[in-house]
């Protein structure tokens, strides 16, 4: 696991480095200088701009420009600032003058094999204006491979956000560790590869308060591990609630990873139309059909429920009547139970979408949710939503309750436009989370998990994963992982962060097998099995 900072995180482990360990500023701009320089070294050598501002990123790019300068490279520089910058600046400024070094006055009509971007750094949080806009269009209409240091100039560091303008670069080299700006929101889109270099900041001894991280390959390797006499009862048991009438493929694939994540035991609750299907595709599965979802299948669904330990309920489920009915009947075996042991319950798409459907933040008035099976319960009408008896459930701790919306279905369940609830993921896991889960998972590019312990900003995947299923395979990830812990005491947001980064794993693997047009949903299933 890995600590990804703001801005103003960053800037409190750069002073505690210097002003309390008494590491000189300069000390560290020349490792970060070199850092960024021996992204250089497999390259070949060619003619490099460097775009410098005056404050100490834009020291740092000056000593970029001569440790080039040093190595072969043909280097210009463009100082875009007329200020007198920090000291570091002109200290940097100073010795590239003492070494004869090229400036240039502008970049319009110049080609160069690369570009160094070095105008802002993480400290950013105006929008940029004026003369640092022409220079960054023009940066950005020059055909070189470009290499940001530390942060692309014009993405806030804490946000994402894009402030008027920002260089679109081919590779980030960033000190420490990670940003939240460069992960999330449209700063992740301006990156390209990030390299994240330990330049020697130390802080020991030093409250931060991180509650924002990122998890790598290292954390794979410590997932629990099946015993060598377990039984596949031991090795978990997943409950899959999906599919309706002629949807078949969610309920297959969502099983399939299931089964490749580490499940021992699988069963499907779907339509009678499924059962062939199902049972070809995925014949290890334990199929559980209904036709019109009555009341004995109801009371089959409870002692369902009863067996496992995840549930996952929405895949291909569609917002029909028996679907409706099925949702409510969960939420309510779930807020009635009397487990010794909570169970981890996985919401995704169209149960969701039906949550949403009663969410009375999205239709401004409270439906009354009676129980729709009499015979099951003691018939009182629950005068609330599913999202607020969700809540009380979670609050009861009855049960683990992970959510997984995309972009759309979280705007749906917050009532925000989807604009929004893409611009700022963060805040909307958050507020999904106190509104009515233990863990969220809100899928995107850069895909964010947040619950009671932090967020998890994704650092997997690519956009061949951007095909159909992709999201039924996470949520048998999901439950997989939910099993490997059945023994293992871990929190419902790492359960679920784990497996998101294991899926986006497993699409890196099928990118460099299927390549990214001809990746499937299927493929990344069976890649899961590779990874692990």
């Amino acid at each position: 696991m890995k600590y990804v900072l703001s801005s103003k995180q960053m800037k409190q482990v750069d002073d505690h480095s210097i002003h309390y360990i008494g590491i000189p500023s300069v000390v560290l701009m020349e490792r970060a200088a070199l850092a960024v320089a021996d992204e250089f070294l497999n390259m070949k050598k060619g003619s490099v701009l460097v775009v410098s501002g005056s404050g100490n990123n834009g020291a740092d790019g000056l000593a970029v420009a001569r440790i080039l300068y040093q190595r072969g490279f043909d280097v210009d520089i463009l100082l875009v600032s007329d200020k007198e910058g920090t000291k570091e600046y002109a200290i940097q400024k100073s010795i590239i003058e003492n070494m004869g070094m090229s400036l240039v006055n502008k970049v319009a009509d110049a080609t160069y094999d690369y570009i160094v971007d070095a105008i802002f750094g993480i400290g950013l949080s105006r929008e940029i204006t004026g003369y640092y806009k022409e220079v960054i269009n023009v940066i950005n209409h020059i055909h070189s491979y470009k290499i940001a240091v530390d942060i692309p100039s014009g993405i806030n560091a804490s946000t994402g956000e894009v402030m008027g303008i920002a260089v679109k670069v081919d590779k980030t080299v960033t000190f420490g560790y990670n940003k939240i700006g460069m992960l999330c929101g449209k700063g992740k889109n301006y990156c390209g590869t990030i390299v994240v270099k330990d330049i020697g900041f130390v802080c020991d001894n030093m409250r931060l308060d991180i509650d924002t991280f990122s998890i790598d390959r290292n954390d794979i390797c410590q997932l629990p591990k099946h015993k060598s006499d377990y039984d596949k009862g031991k090795c978990g048991k997943t409950l899959i609630i999906a599919g309706s009438k002629d949807m078949c493929g969610a309920a297959c694939l969502s099983a399939k990873a299931a089964f490749r994540s580490g499940c021992g035991l699988v069963r499907v609750f779907t339509h009678a139309d499924n059962k062939i299907p199902l049972i070809v595709k995925v014949p290890e599965v334990i199929s559980d059909i209904y036709n019109d979802y009555t009341d004995k299948d109801a009371i089959h669904l409870k002692e369902l429920i009863e067996w496992a330990d995840c549930i996952v309920i929405g895949p291909g489920l569609s917002t029909q009547e028996s679907s409706v009915r099925i949702v409510n009947d969960v939420i309510y075996f779930m807020a009635k139970a009397t487990w010794n042991i909570p169970k981890t319950f996985v919401f995704d798409a169209d149960a969701l979408n039906i949550i949403a459907a009663q969410n009375p933040q999205l239709t401004s008035k409270s439906f009354e949710i009676q129980p729709l099976n009499p015979s099951l319960n003691d018939q009182q009408p629950v005068n609330l939503s599913l999202v607020q008896q969700l809540e009380y459930i979670k609050q009861q701790n009855k049960a683990h309750i992970i959510i997984t919306p995309h972009i759309g279905e979280a705007s749906r369940l917050l009532k925000k436009d989807i604009l929004q609830v893409k611009e700022h993921p963060i805040e909307s896991a958050k507020k999904l989370y106190a509104m009515m889960c233990n863990a969220c998972v809100l899928k995107d590019y850069a895909t964010v998990t947040t619950g009671n312990d932090g967020t998890y900003i994704n650092t997997s995947g690519n956009c061949g994963m951007a095909t159909a299923g992709s999201g039924d395979v996470l949520t048998g990830v999901i439950a997989g992982i939910v099993c490997l812990y059945k023994y293992e005491a871990a929190s419902p947001e790492w359960i679920a962060a784990m497996a998101v980064y294991i899926h986006g794993c497993a699409g890196d693997i099928c990118k460099e097998e299927k390549g990214v047009n001809g990746t499937m949903a299927w493929d990344i299933a069976e890649a899961i099995a590779k990874l692990l």
